[in-house]
């Protein structure tokens, strides 16, 4: 197959960005021709060179809803379209999603549209979801199939009415494995805490500060690892609370394995969730998992099993559960060894590849299928005057 991918950032390595370089990676490999667009250069680019992938980067393919980029954008998106003539066009991210499902309608191609995480999700802004919710219904009628990454993420859509049930199918993220050597031990004390993630909504790493404040007197240490505008804030507000030298900020680094096999906890507080790659790789380290009870997080992590759940706005609830992980080891090691046998059970990269190879195949199928026995179509014209 040839297969074009849209994503709307390549400034970060978030979730959506992993899924899409590791999946054209692994497509590539078993033969398919490949190629990636997406806006402004950073992180996901280096991958993609790194890979041998090809790529492109949009100059007006930006995040927020632009009226002078984004027609622009979609120019840019239909030149590749024409160019390239995909069998398959894969769209990842909500810019993205919208502008290439309109261009896969006005220049045939059956398009897939992957949702890490809808913009209309609960936990942000009501006017911000009902627009999204609106842009969304809009562009359904362009959609030959969705893909979400977690079942409440379904939910959602169908909610909504977006489409129907035939056209959407949940395929949770999936990881490759660590060597032995990078696996985690979760019973050395003082536990060291890790928190990998944006400072930036929805993150709430000023939620977790808050709470370690309240427990300075036990023994442990806690490193950010990230970038992002909120992060003078953090830093300010850690010293204002009195937590240094027992918090470390540190920039975004791409060996997250290393800093995880050097952990004993796992931390994701966030407002709102798709279903994130930092957990998967949390439980494939084989460490505790401290994380809130939102979007397809529940899904990955059982309360009281691979870890604990937080639901949002519970800040007694979080001080305890960190003050039960940090005073047992035994605690943190069983639960990170349950994790790590939940993601060799359920999250491993080849059982995600597989199921939405599938999907891309049926599409594709289907598509054909129409296209032949289409009234339009001048073989069948042909065929009915013979």
């Amino acid at each position: 197959m040839k297969i074009l991918h849209v994503i709307t950032r390549s400034d970060v390595l978030g979730g959506a960005q992993k899924h899409v370089h590791e999946l054209a990676q692994a497509q590539q490999k078993n033969g398919h021709q490949v190629l990636v667009l997406f806006g402004q250069k950073g992180p996901l680019a280096q991958a993609m060179a790194q890979s041998s992938i090809p790529h492109r980067s949009l100059q007006y393919l930006v995040r927020p809803i632009h009226p002078l980029y984004d027609p622009l954008a979609f120019a840019e998106i239909a030149k590749y379209l024409r160019q390239f003539r995909p069998h398959l066009l894969c769209c990842h991210s909500s810019k993205a999603g919208w502008l290439t499902r309109l261009a896969g309608k006005l220049h045939p191609t059956p398009t897939i549209f992957t949702a890490h995480g809808w913009a209309f999700t609960e936990g942000k802004p009501p006017l911000q979801r009902k627009l999204y919710t609106t842009l969304e219904k809009l562009i359904a009628p362009f959609t030959d199939y969705v893909i979400t990454v977690s079942k409440y993420d379904k939910n959602l859509a169908l909610q909504q009415n977006l489409l129907p049930t035939n056209k959407i199918s949940v395929v949770h993220n999936g990881i490759h494995d660590i060597p032995p050597s990078f696996l985690a031990n979760p019973l050395p004390s003082p536990p060291k805490l890790i928190m990998a993630a944006r400072f930036d909504i929805p993150k709430n790493q000023a939620g977790l500060l808050c709470a370690l404040a309240k427990l300075q007197n036990l023994p442990w240490t806690l490193e950010l690892w990230g970038s992002g505008p909120q992060k003078p804030y953090l830093q300010n507000l850690s010293q204002r609370l009195q937590l240094q030298p027992k918090v470390q900020f540190h920039n975004w680094a791409h060996q997250i394995e290393k800093i995880l096999a050097n952990a004993q906890i796992y931390i994701l507080l966030s407002h709102y969730e798709g279903f994130p790659y930092g957990i998967l790789e949390a439980m494939r380290a084989g460490l505790p998992i401290l994380a809130s009870h939102v979007g397809g997080i529940p899904e990955a992590i059982t309360d009281g099993k691979e870890g604990f759940l937080i639901p949002p706005n519970h800040p007694e609830l979080l001080r305890k559960r960190l003050q039960e992980l940090i005073t047992s080891p035994t605690l943190r090691q069983n639960l990170g060894q349950n994790a790590r046998k939940t993601f060799l059970r359920k999250f491993q990269f080849h059982q995600m590849y597989q199921k939405t190879l599938q999907i891309y195949q049926s599409v594709l199928q289907n598509h054909l299928k129409h296209k032949i026995t289409s009234p339009s179509n001048p073989s069948k014209k042909t065929h009915q005057k013979s």
